[in-house]
């Protein structure tokens, strides 16, 4: 009776205690930071006495059996139980209502309270205490992502999603396979929720698409996430062979069908003669055990399975993906699918090429809308970044896209391409499509040339891009001989002998008229190769020197001469593009010791400022002329 009565005054106790920690304070989220301290403290008290309940067992998630019978010593157990439950679930509402409105130390309760409420409602009542599994409640989980997602201001969702990515997802492997399960069954209850009542959920798209995009790769392969299988909940080692339920794979039940069928089988081949091979049956019989001693130590528990892994990554992308996300990370997205999920063997790449032809898409119609505003530059970004996932999915995966070489020629129409920060990843583009297949026709390679220099000459294209551009046209017509008539076309004139002649379309000052049609976004029909490549001859007279040097040379190499380098021309930008000549060419500047020779380099590679040396600092006429002079 003593113990009795002493466990009644600490539940008392502990009843008061909760109900005094549970009273919410009345005052406004938005009073400053003494409010947020104060919440802070009282999730943590309520924090750790739930920490301390769980771990006495006075509350617990089981379910137990229909067939008991409960004393009232137990009876009174089940009843604190329940009450305890719902003053647990009152607490889990109030950190949910806390982290909608921006509240760390209420997320980081959250994720203490999931670290120690482990989830066992899935188990069987008669199955002993050493075969239970333990894991992470899923609900939990989808409460915190659902609360996540819920953040209004755009900085403090991101700090939000950084901190439950760091604190909760990214350390454990548990929780990152919960976190990504949870990321997908929020965006299929959003999209649902968009479809049924139209509501904007932007916000709530990027707030998902934010956490997804900060959570790490998964393991390469099943031996490394056994190797590093570091669980927020760990599990003992016997329960993995045990039958997990809700999270076991979805294979198991084939596994175990297939079992049957070979316990039939065995059971078949039993009616046979003794007169038959007896020897085989016994090998046939000893090959069905063993395979099923393999299935069964292949059977895991959800997050242990790198199979499982791949598909949850995947489902997850592509339930978000199919929101609407903001343009910013919508390119975010694109610029992480090709490196970060695409290389992870998911089950079905090409389920992502839709998305990766609908960016394209939005970004050329986004384009052609500000065009005349000067303001589709990141347009431009989302065209490249999708083309890049396409071609990736085309190497890769053996994606059929007839519309991608047209695509590419349509970017190159846009000189923006050559100043945005993607620049790099554009030229490597170019370079993988057109140096790497040799199969590709004469006109296609004789329109990229002429659409290349061309915007290289009206475009204004920096001097760093021009290089790049020289160096893969000199490239392109060594390679492909047959677009070689680009530079060595004939040029009549009127002095020619064929002057009065039809057929050689010349104009008045005895030049040819260029048929290329630069309009048309369809190399096919630009009649590329019945042109020649006359802006090498303006880019001859480039402003930039290494820019006109090189545009000389283009086109006019022998076969003997090797193809530029390509990778080292894309390290040119126009600061080091100055700083080179700056160098060499007489700017002074270096701090070293110089020899004669080197001296002599920066003389004679010196670039002329003006015709006429001047005499005067002001010109002749003007009211200061005279007053100063130059020495």
């Amino acid at each position: 009776m003593s113990s009795l009565s002493a466990s009644s005054s600490s539940a008392r106790e502990k009843w008061k205690q909760l109900k005094i920690l549970l009273k919410e304070s009345n005052t406004n989220y938005e009073n400053g930071v003494d409010f947020h301290r104060k919440e802070a403290h009282r999730f943590d008290q309520l924090r750790k006495l739930f920490t301390s309940l769980i771990a006495n067992g006075e509350l617990n998630f089981r379910r137990n059996g229909n067939n008991q019978e409960v004393e009232e010593e137990q009876d009174a157990k089940q009843k604190w139980n329940a009450h305890l439950q719902t003053q647990y679930n009152v607490y889990i509402d109030q950190l949910c209502d806390s982290i909608k409105h921006g509240n760390k130390y209420a997320l980081r309760s959250m994720c203490g309270i999931i670290a120690v409420s482990c989830c066992q409602q899935h188990q069987k009542p008669q199955q002993p205490q050493e075969m239970r599994i333990r894991r992470v409640d899923v609900n939990l989980v989808h409460r915190m992502v659902d609360a996540l997602s819920c953040v209004q201001e755009d900085n403090v969702a991101s700090e939000m999603a950084k901190m439950a990515a760091a604190e909760f997802a990214n350390p454990y492997v548990d929780g990152k396979y919960f976190v990504m399960k949870s990321i997908k069954r929020c965006s299929v209850e959003v999209y649902d929720l968009m479809q049924s009542k139209k509501e904007d959920v932007t916000v709530v798209a990027d707030n998902l698409t934010t956490l997804l995009l900060l959570v790490d790769s998964i393991a390469p392969n099943q031996a490394h996430l056994d190797s590093n299988l570091s669980l927020l909940i760990p599990s003992s080692d016997s329960a993995n062979n045990a039958d997990d339920g809700a999270d076991s794979t979805d294979d198991d039940d084939d596994e175990s069908d297939d079992d049957d069928e070979s316990d039939d089988d065995d059971d078949d081949s039993s009616t046979i003669s003794n007169d038959t091979n007896t020897q085989s049956f016994k090998k046939q019989k000893t090959s069905h055990t063993t395979t099923k001693k393999k299935k069964q130590q292949k059977k895991k528990i959800s997050f242990q399975s790198i199979a499982k892994f791949r598909k949850i990554l995947q489902e997850a992308w592509l339930s978000v993906l199919r929101l609407p996300i903001s343009s910013k990370l919508h390119k975010r997205a694109l610029r992480h699918l090709p490196t970060n999920v695409l290389t992870q063997r998911i089950p079905s790449p090409l389920r992502f090429a839709d998305f990766f032809s609908a960016s394209f898409d939005i970004g050329c119609k986004n384009d052609d809308n500000d065009s005349t505003s000067g303001s589709g530059s990141t347009d431009v970004i989302t065209s490249l970044l999708s083309l890049q996932g396409l071609f990736h999915l085309m190497t890769t995966q053996n994606l059929e896209y007839p519309k991608f070489y047209t695509s590419l020629y349509t970017l190159m129409s846009h000189s923006t391409v050559f100043h945005v920060k993607h620049r790099i990843q554009f030229c490597t583009l170019l370079t993988n499509c057109l140096m790497k297949s040799q199969m590709l026709p004469a006109y296609v390679i004789a329109s990229f040339c002429k659409r290349l220099c061309r915007t290289c000459v009206c475009g204004g294209v920096p001097p760093s891009g021009s290089l790049f551009v020289l160096a893969l046209v000199s490239n392109l017509l060594r390679r492909h001989g047959e677009c070689a008539c680009l530079v060595h076309r004939h040029v009549y004139n009127k002095s020619s002998k064929d002057k009065g002649n039809k057929k050689n379309d010349n104009d008045d000052n005895g030049m040819i008229m260029d048929v290329f049609d630069n309009e048309t976004n369809d190399p096919a029909k630009s009649r590329a190769l019945e042109s020649s490549l006359w802006e090498l001859d303006a880019l001859e007279k480039h402003y930039h020197p290494a820019v006109s040097a090189l545009a000389k040379t283009c086109g006019t190499e022998d076969n003997k001469t090797p193809p530029y380098d390509l990778d080292e021309f894309l390290l040119h930008t126009y600061k080091s593009l100055f700083e080179e000549e700056r160098r060499w060419g007489g700017g002074g500047g270096g701090g070293g010791i110089e020899n004669n020779t080197s001296k002599k380099k920066r003389k004679s590679r010196s670039v002329a400022l003006a015709f006429h040396e001047p005499k005067t600092l002001f010109q002749e006429g003007d009211a200061f002329s005279g007053w100063l002079s130059v020495p």
